[in-house]
């Protein structure tokens, strides 16, 4: 029964069974993990009664035993229970036991922005691309939290780092479309988003936002034709059919 459970419990890390996308999911090992002990309990207790090891009489002596593995290591559980409280409390040991963990700095930092802490959130960006620097989406990561401090220059610059690193970044490309539009260099803002709605033609935000940088650049048929995909997408929407009716406003 013991074998049963363990290779039951353990069949999503081998690959036969998949439960996600894991790199290293030794958090299957602690259900598994109980067939093993069934296995040791009942072999020792078999061993012990087959050759009369075992009386009776030494059950109380076997208990305090077992109280006193048991205490300790439920102690440590509790503990080990803290570290497992939140992302944050995650990423942080991780980053304690190996600092050099750039997926853990870039997990911390983005706990720490959901959590309104973006200065803090912006120094474990860094150790992150310190580490490395082709990580999927350090930069973007730390250009959204140089953008949420109104530092748009530096923002600016880690959008385009991480452009460099995979140019077809939905994020980074987003962050540069918005502080282009918000600077009004309109027409920097349409090339990224016209990029934006290549990638993703089927994304009614991208078409939306292609059509507003048109409309602030005066461009009121391209503005149109955008809004007007947007509506196509998404025609629940009443704001992308008004944004659509005003730039066809501006063109009569």
């Amino acid at each position: 029964a013991g074998w049963i459970w363990f290779l039951v419990a353990l069949a999503p890390t081998v690959g036969f069974v998949m439960a996600g996308e894991s790199l290293h999911p030794d958090r299957y090992l602690y259900l598994s993990s109980v067939g093993i002990f069934i296995v040791i309990v009942w072999g020792v207790a078999g061993v012990l009664q087959k050759f009369h090891l075992l009386p009776s009489t030494n059950r109380v002596i076997a208990g305090s035993l077992a109280t006193a593995i048991l205490v300790p290591m439920g102690f440590q559980t509790y503990q080990q229970c803290g570290v497992w409280r939140n992302t944050l409390s995650l990423a942080e040991h991780a980053v304690r036991v190996v600092p050099n963990n750039y997926a853990a700095l870039d997990l911390a930092g983005t706990a720490l922005f959901e959590a309104g802490r973006a200065e803090k959130a912006i120094g474990y960006f860094n150790k992150a691309i310190e580490c490395r620097a082709d990580h999927l989406d350090a930069y973007a990561n730390l250009g959204v939290a140089l953008q949420a401090l109104g530092r748009k220059d530096e923002a600016l610059v880690a959008f385009s780092k991480q452009l460099e690193v995979s140019p077809d970044h939905i994020r980074a490309l987003s962050g540069q479309g918005y502080i282009f539009t918000e600077r009004k260099n309109y027409s920097a803002a349409e090339q990224v988003y016209i990029k934006w709605a290549r990638i993703e033609p089927e994304s009614a935000q991208a078409w939306s936002n292609l059509g507003a940088a048109c409309f602030y650049g005066k461009r009121w048929q391209a503005s149109a034709d955008a809004f007007r995909k947007a509506a196509e997408l998404e025609p629940d929407n009443a704001q992308h059919l008004q944004n659509y009716q005003a730039a066809l406003g501006r063109l009569k």
